[in-house]
Order: structure tokens, then sequence, then C-alpha cells
């Protein structure tokens, strides 16, 4: 992902997406899912990242933006409705909070719909 979208935005703007997507993950749980008691991993603040960088190349109009937009919504609308993609866990006893991708990817959207990305990447 760092080879695609780092220069999408300013580090301090990635640092505001970031905590956006573990903000969003950490309320969702806490709000949608109290009975989860565990959550190891940065696999939700990840798709927060891909979201950021994802809609910065639509507003940039770049080649790749409707294939990631894509791949984005069919990964979540799998995840959604089948679990985890197959050979993404479960890994010895933990298992893929797949939720947390949701709600990462909304945290990092909603703070890159704040944000103006770099006109080109750097």
């Amino acid at each position: 992902m760092w080879a695609l979208f780092f220069g999408d935005y300013s580090p301090w703007k990635w640092l505001a997406i970031l905590a956006g997507a573990a903000a969003a993950i950490d309320a969702g749980f806490w709000f949608l899912e109290p009975q989860l008691v565990w959550y190891v991993g940065l696999s939700g603040v990840l798709h927060g990242v891909m979201s950021a960088g994802t809609w910065a190349h639509l507003r940039r109009r770049d080649w790749d933006a409707w294939i990631l937009v894509l791949f984005i919504l069919a990964k979540l609308a799998w995840e959604q409705t089948h679990g985890a993609l197959p050979l993404s866990g479960p890994v010895g006893s933990l298992h893929v909070v797949v939720d947390a991708h949701l709600y990462g990817t909304i945290g990092g959207l909603a703070v890159a719909l704040s944000l103006r990305p770099n006109p080109r990447p750097l």
C-alpha cells in the first residue's frame, strides 16, 4: 500500500487518516460489538489507508481509481456476507475480525473527505 498511496497526502494528513481509522474501529467495536473481548492487528487501519488513497485517486481522476473502488467494495461485500477471505484466517487460535475492515474503511474515508490530497503523488 505504501508504494501505491504514499504520495497522496502529507505525513500529517496520513497521521490524521490513521487516527480517524483507529477511532472508527474503536467506536464501532464499543457501540456495535460490545461482546467483542479481543482484537489484535492493524488490518482495519490499513483499510482506512486504502480508502483514503482511493479517494485521492478518484479526485485526481487517476486511471486506477475505479479499479481500486471495485476492489474495496467487492472485498468488503464478501467479508460482510461470507466472512474472511480464504487464506486470511484463522491463524493459530486468532480469527480475523472483518468488521474492523469495514469500520477502518469508513473512518479513513471520512477523514479523507475533509482533506485535500496532493495534486500529483510526490
